[in-house]
């Protein structure tokens, strides 16, 4: 029971200072402070997940080889976006949440397709 409320208590100290960070973030966003990157980067350091490991899952999800790795903070959210390659030449797009590894998200081959089909029908135009 003791464990529970010490990571209960842990927990929720992290989320606090998460959100502080968030808010930071945000409050330097729309003020377009000089400080930005610093705030940012330090949303950036609450990141569980390493960049190697969001690589590694990343691979493991796609079966491909990591060829582009960035990491976002959009709206409170963190995630890793990244573009494997496999052996047959395919490419994808994989998103990897920041705070939790098993996150992961492969973007459908169909909803590439579909963007690179409008992304040409727009450039005809």
């Amino acid at each position: 029971m003791k464990t529970t409320n010490k990571l209960l208590a842990a927990t929720t100290v992290g989320l606090i200072g998460l959100g502080a960070i968030s808010g930071a973030v945000i409050a330097a966003d729309q003020k377009g402070d000089a400080d930005h990157e610093k705030i940012e980067n330090a949303a950036f350091m609450t990141a569980r997940v390493t960049l190697s490991e969001a690589v590694k899952a990343a691979e493991a999800k796609t079966t491909g080889r990591a060829i582009e790795a960035k990491l976002h903070y959009n709206d409170g959210v963190m995630t890793y976006k990244l573009e494997t390659l496999t052996a047959d030449g395919m490419e994808q797009d994989v998103k990897v949440d920041a705070m939790d590894a098993t996150r992961v998200i492969v973007l459908a081959e169909a909803d590439k397709a579909s963007k690179a089909s409008e992304a040409d029908e727009e450039s005809d135009d």
